[in-house]
């Protein structure tokens, strides 16, 4: 190898130390990692759901006897009880929209249900003149089949994700109203005469509702809702016609029939917010 070759080689070298001792004084160019923003969670915005629970009635039934005539014996001298309020089983779907502004919430809901909510009231009354006497057996019947409301919502917010409100509106629904009432005519305790009268009522009602619950959001788009409505759907009034075998009492009014559709609504849901 010549002298010229290991002075190219040497000067080469040389410079290669010189070019990453320099590049060694430059400034870094690498950046401190930036933390991920995390969005803050908002309850403004719709949303859809399904809901389940139980529901109940208690409302008050009352009856009537005609202006004219001795029907309705049960007002007279007998007993006028309330037999059977079941709970059931009541379900459906709602939809609304939410707006937060701090830490209060407003809102407006509607949902529409599956109810067979149902009130059973009975009575018996005996009226004797001597060897004669006539017993009476009446019962009535209310059954809500299905309902619906249309609300406002006001909440506060605890926590991020956690609603407590009040709510309350418009309700409506189907009520299926029905009466029978049997009179049994005895003479010295033998049943000599039996005569009937029926009635029955089915309309859509309009009333109100109010209630209360709580939300909370498992995530972004999943909440979990639990609530108790109230809802009244005001009073039914029919009247119970003679349907026997005595041709002239035919169309006959036995007894008139008001009865208030109120019941409560305990209920989860759960929502997904779009």
């Amino acid at each position: 190898m010549s002298i010229k070759h290991l002075l190219t080689g040497g000067i080469a070298l040389a410079s290669l130390i010189g070019s990453s001792a320099f590049a060694a004084d430059l400034p870094s160019r690498k950046f401190a990692p930036v933390a991920p923003v995390v969005p803050v969670f908002t309850w403004t915005g719709f949303y859809v759901g399904l809901n389940a629970g139980a529901s109940w009635s208690h409302g008050s039934t009352g009856i009537a006897a005609p202006a004219a005539g001795w029907f309705n014996t049960i007002n007279v001298n007998g007993a006028w009880r309330k037999s059977e309020d079941n709970v059931n089983f009541t379900g459906g779907a709602q939809a609304g929209y939410n707006y937060q502004t701090g830490s209060f919430v407003l809102g407006v809901e509607t949902d529409f249900n599956y109810g067979s909510i149902e009130s059973k009231r009975d009575g018996f009354g005996r009226v004797a003149f001597g060897a004669f006497a006539n017993e009476q057996t009446f019962s009535t019947k209310t059954k809500v089949e299905w309902f619906g409301t249309l609300r406002a919502r006001v909440g506060v917010t605890p926590m991020e994700r956690l609603m407590i409100f009040g709510t309350g509106g418009l309700a409506y629904g189907n009520v299926k109203a029905s009466a029978a009432e049997t009179d049994r005519f005895l003479f010295n305790g033998v049943a000599v005469a039996t005569d009937s009268w029926h009635g029955s009522k089915n309309d859509t009602r309009i009333g109100w509702t109010l209630g209360a619950g709580a939300e909370y959001a498992l995530t972004n788009n999943l909440s979990l809702k639990a609530e108790y409505l109230y809802v009244d759907l005001g009073k039914q009034r029919y009247s119970s016609i003679y349907t026997g075998s005595i041709p002239a009492l035919a169309g006959t009014v036995g007894a008139r029939v008001d009865h208030d559709t109120k019941f409560s609504i305990v209920r989860a849901g759960v929502n997904y917010r779009f």
